[in-house]
């Protein structure tokens, strides 16, 4: 899952950036199409690992590791429904300077490429 995350934060969300108002909507439209899958596959295989691990747990695992994998994994979910789909859903339903800019980790790379002004990444 660390590296889904990565790719996502260190890959994807600065491309936003690249990105004009006139073209975000397709373009979210198109990045939410192919990532999701990605997403998805990963965080079920995440849960349903660390579930497993609660019920069928080596000899050498503490229990409470099995635990705080699994609570780590639902946290996740939480957090994805939460915070980041909603986040993603205002991002679809406006251009991204109407919708309060980037993703945080974008916003600060084009604030810092651009010697600190701040611009419409256009």
């Amino acid at each position: 899952m660390t590296g889904v995350s990565w790719t996502v934060q260190i890959v994807q969300y600065p491309l936003f950036a690249l990105v004009g108002a006139a073209e975000f909507a397709p373009f979210h439209a198109a990045h939410a199409a192919r990532i999701t899958p990605v997403v998805f596959g990963a965080m079920r295989a995440e849960l349903l690992s660390a579930l497993a691990l609660l019920v069928v747990r080596p000899a050498w695992a503490p229990g409470w590791l099995a635990w705080a994998g699994a609570a780590c994994a639902v946290a996740t979910w939480a957090l994805t429904g939460l915070v980041q789909v909603p986040q993603h859903t205002l991002r679809r339903r406006a251009a991204p300077a109407a919708a309060g800019g980037l993703p945080v980790c974008a916003d600060r790379r084009r604030h810092r490429d651009r010697g600190g002004q701040r611009g419409t990444g256009q």
